[in-house]
C-alpha cells in the first residue's frame, strides 16, 4: 500500500497550482493537474505537460459526454488521464498526484477505475497525493477505506521532499 497524502479545500483555494509550485523542481512526479484555464477545466499530464480539455459546454456535440450537475465533461479525456494515471505504475519510490477526486469517482465515474487500481496497486515506496474538495473529504475517505490515522494532510504552505 502506497503512503496517502490528502490535499483538501474549498473549491477554486489554490490547490491545483498549490500542487503545480510543489511539483516545480521534481524529476520524480506522475499523473495529473486539473488547471482551470479562462474558465474551463482541463486535465494535465504532469510527465509531458500535455494537457487536454475536460470541460464541455452543453451544447458541444460529437464526443460523449459524462453530465453531472450542471457541468458536462468529455469521456476521452477521462479516458486519456485514466491511462496516464495507469502508467504511472509500476512505482517505486515516485510520487503520483491525482487532481482530483470528486463526486464522478465516488459514482465509479471520471477518472475511476484508475484511482484504485493505482491505490490497490502502487509499491510501498509510492506516495500518492489525492486533491479533494473540503465539502466530500469524509465521502471520499469513507469510498475508499481510509483511515484519517493512516493518511498525511498536505498543509498549503507546506513543501514534503
Amino acid at each position: 500500500m502506497p503512503d496517502i497524502y490528502i490535499l483538501s479545500g474549498p473549491v477554486r483555494s489554490g490547490k491545483t497550482t498549490w500542487l503545480k509550485q510543489w511539483n516545480t523542481d521534481r524529476a520524480n512526479v506522475c499523473g495529473l493537474l486539473a488547471p482551470v484555464i479562462n474558465g474551463k477545466r482541463y486535465i494535465k499530464n504532469i510527465r509531458s505537460g500535455e494537457m487536454r480539455l475536460l470541460e464541455a459546454e452543453h451544447a458541444e456535440t460529437g464526443r460523449p459526454l459524462i453530465y453531472i450537475g450542471k457541468f458536462s465533461f468529455f469521456e476521452d479525456t477521462f479516458e486519456w488521464g485514466r491511462h496516464i494515471l495507469y502508467e504511472c505504475l509500476p512505482a517505486n519510490n515516485v510520487w503520483i498526484v491525482i487532481d482530483e477526486i470528486g463526486p464522478l469517482e465516488l459514482q465509479g465515474k471520471g477518472l475511476e477505475p484508475a484511482v484504485s487500481y493505482v491505490l490497490g496497486n502502487a509499491g510501498s515506496r509510492a506516495r500518492v497525493i489525492l486533491v479533494i474538495r473540503h465539502k466530500l473529504l469524509d465521502a471520499v475517505l469513507q469510498h475508499y477505506g481510509f483511515n484519517k490515522e493512516n493518511i498525511s494532510f498536505f498543509n498549503f504552505e507546506e513543501k514534503t521532499e
